[in-house]
This record gives C-alpha cells, structure tokens and sequence, in this order.
C-alpha cells in the first residue's frame, strides 16, 4: 500500500532507524502499515522501545538509542535538548539561543550546547542559514523523558519564545524575527495549553502576528 508508507514513512520523519525498527516490528507481527501505524498512536512507548536483534540491523531501538546519547551529554545540552523538545521540529533560528531565560546557562554556553548535540546528531544544522532543527521522533522521546518534572523545562521553553518574541507583530520591520518563531511559539503554546499552563503575552503577540 504505498499510499500507507508513504504516510508511515512521513510519521516517522524518515528517520532511517525508526523505519528500520518499523519494518522490523511489521514483519514480525504480520501488520499492515495501517494497523502499524494505529499501534504507534496508542502506545508509542511501547513501539519506541520494541527491538529484536534478529530482524534489525540496528544494535538499538529508537528509545535505547536516543538514551545512549542523552547519557553522554553535558548539563547544558541536556537542558537544551529538553527545552528544544517542546518547539516544532521546524528550523530554529540560532538567534534564539542569544535570548537568555531565567535560571539558564548564558548565550555562550547554548551555543557550545548546540555544537554537543550537533556531534551526537541529535540536532542538524543549515548550510544555507543560521539555524538548526532538531527530528521530531528526538523531540517526542525526549519529552516523554520528562515526565515527573512538573513540566519545568515546557515553562522554561514557554518563558524562552515568551522572551524572544518582542517587537510590533503589525510593523513588518519586525517580521524578519517573529516569522521563523512562528511555529515555534504555536507549538510551545499548544503543549502548555494541553497542560493547562497559560501565557497570555505570548498568546497575544502570537494572535496579532496571524
């Protein structure tokens, strides 16, 4: 069914070790792609963590993986790995890492931070342009890493666009700065309002942008 692959392909963000491990756990199961996929929005962690060494060519899953790494890291890539997870896994402009929140490393060390994750490639870098992203499948393991937190590195993100989205959203001398926040600042508002955190500057720059 390549109308289903191609959506699996696209879920998973064509991450060559989770379609590997997909594969995998398809073929073992005798699934279709529909009812993988199914199984993946009900229970992820389960699929994150499922490996079998005979049909993968990977050594690890996803979820095994992505601790390896997380693991060998300093305390500012960490706490940048986990403020990152809650923003879109659309291009992050390396301007935000200059914006500094409460209780963070300073502007230096986010940019060393990034350079961390850039060698253990849990985040990818532009050629083209100052930015950088980080795969949504990094992203969702990380924040299901968090739980028992008390959602503190989602207020620390929330805090962090909060901050970086200053300037008039209505002066388009200010839209070379709030464009490429966009999707950022929406996803991080849709997280904290799932978890009914609320930031009404925010919400408000956000809905004069639009």
């Amino acid at each position: 069914d390549h109308t289903q692959a191609g959506i699996l392909a696209d879920t998973l963000g064509n991450l060559a070790l989770a379609l590997e491990q997909a594969g995998a756990y398809i073929c073992q199961h005798r699934l279709t792609f529909e009812s993988y996929l199914r199984q993946w929005h009900h229970q992820r962690d389960k699929i994150l963590a499922w490996y079998d060494e005979r049909l993968m060519q990977y050594p690890r899953s996803v979820a095994v993986t992505w601790q390896t790494s997380f693991d060998q890291l300093s305390a500012p890539a960490r706490q940048l790995l986990q403020r990152l997870a809650w923003l879109s896994p659309a291009p992050i402009p390396e301007s935000l890492l200059e914006v500094p929140i409460a209780d963070s490393e300073n502007a230096t060390d986010l940019f060393v931070a990034l350079a961390e994750l850039e060698s253990y490639s849990l985040v990818s870098r532009s050629s083209d342009n100052p930015s950088f992203a980080v795969h949504r499948l990094v992203q969702e393991v990380t924040r299901r890493q968090q739980d028992g937190l008390e959602n503190a590195h989602l207020n620390e993100a929330l805090q962090w666009l909060n901050t970086a989205f200053t300037g008039d959203p209505q002066d388009v001398r200010s839209w070379s700065i709030l464009n490429p926040l966009l999707p950022h600042a929406q996803t991080v508002l849709m997280y904290a309002n799932t978890a009914k955190i609320t930031s009404t500057a925010l919400l408000n720059q956000l809905g004069l942008m639009y």
